[in-house]
């Protein structure tokens, strides 16, 4: 592995970080704090591998990427609520067979949220989970699910999820991917009995008025748009909220969702 210019810095305070604060709690306690990094291997957009593992009660690195620990917020302490994405694609193939995101019933509209909705710019969101039900050809529904807290090994780009797409749609397995055949209107109704629901729609009550509930789904179309019946489904659960009066694309949406929901919790 090339090794980064900073590297050696980076990896020399936090390591004199921590013997600071080792030196005021004891041992067992440090232990027990570090070895909450320990299960992070992800490869990064630029290809950087991540890895962080405890030695005698120390961090120890090869390349530090930003990564804290899961759920909790670095700078206050505090716990990140977490958040769901519902895509509904109308046209995303049930199947693997296919060559391109694109003439996959655009699949690279679903490669595109994922990325809104994980991926931060050294890391990934542990507190998301991203769901898309497909309903193209040939078997629909298909539920795919990105669980932010169990996934690993993923890039950002294209190829790599297109790898990924068609390993899950093969039924084959990869670290935090799950698929079913639960429909849209079943998983609506599952989190609905503990989460609040909100769909986008451009004519919704703007979200500057609304007061957005612990752990919230967020429901979204594809380029085509959430068909009306899915649409009347999911309002029975909750209420219809917009970003703004322009239609955005879906991955827009999530990405200022999270925007807005981390300005919240670090207030």
């Amino acid at each position: 592995m090339e090794s980064h210019p900073f590297q050696g810095v980076v990896v020399y305070l936090i390591v004199q970080l921590f013997r600071d604060w080792n030196s005021k709690v004891n041992h067992t306690q440090t232990h027990t704090v570090l070895s909450r990094y320990t299960d992070l291997s992800i490869s990064t957009e630029n290809g950087i591998h991540t890895a962080l593992q405890t030695h005698n009660g120390l961090l120890a690195s090869s390349t530090i990427k930003g990564y804290f620990p899961r759920h909790t917020n670095h700078k206050h302490g505090r716990k990140h609520e977490m958040r769901e994405f519902v895509l509904y694609s109308r046209l995303g193939r049930t199947d693997p067979n296919w060559t391109n995101l694109h003439d996959a019933g655009r699949l690279d509209i679903t490669h595109e949220c994922i990325v809104a909705a994980l991926f931060l710019s050294h890391g990934l969101r542990r507190n998301v989970t991203f769901h898309t039900i497909l309903h193209g050809p040939p078997k629909p529904p298909r539920h795919i699910q990105v669980d932010g807290q169990t996934l690993h090994d993923v890039r950002t780009d294209q190829q790599t999820w297109t790898t990924i797409l068609k390993k899950a749609l093969s039924d084959k397995p990869h670290p935090g991917i799950t698929t079913n055949k639960t429909s849209f209107e079943a998983l609506v109704k599952i989190k609905a009995q503990q989460q609040p629901i909100y769909v986008l729609e451009e004519g919704g009550t703007d979200i500057g008025e609304v007061t957005i509930g612990q752990n919230p789904v967020f429901i979204l179309g594809d380029h085509v748009g959430l068909p009306r019946k899915a649409e009347t489904y999911a309002l029975r659960y909750d209420q219809k909220i917009s970003l703004a009066k322009q239609p955005y694309l879906a991955a827009t949406c999530i990405t200022i969702l999270n925007y807005l929901l981390d300005k919240k919790e670090n207030r």
